[in-house]
């Protein structure tokens, strides 16, 4: 279990919480949550500006609740493998799916 605060100047800030179950040598399991503390929002200043944008938010786009896991290969196939899996929200084309073999030679 671990968790971080994240303080920002120029964006929102910031909670992160991050929770990890591993069975050595076989699987590990992951979750993560990420949410903005705040909404920045910001106006521009006509006279600095050449683009029109009266009234805008920062969002963030990956924000919510992933999830992952590894598969650890050492015992099944004798060589130091693992597969991993993640999972991570966004808003625009639904989410990110991540999958990763690592060896170790």
């Amino acid at each position: 279990m671990s968790g971080s605060y994240e303080s920002n100047n120029f964006e929102q800030d910031k909670l992160k919480l991050m929770g990890s179950y591993t069975l050595p040598g076989l699987l590990a399991v992951r979750a993560g949550f990420l949410t903005d503390m705040e909404t920045v929002e910001f106006e521009d200043n006509p006279e600095t500006t050449t683009v029109d944008e009266s009234k805008s938010e920062i969002e963030n786009i990956f924000g919510g609740v992933s999830f992952g896991g590894t598969v650890y290969l050492q015992k099944v196939l004798g060589i130091n493998a693992s597969i991993d899996y993640a999972y991570i929200p966004a808003k625009y084309f639904d989410g990110n799916t991540v999958f990763t073999l690592n060896v170790g030679f």
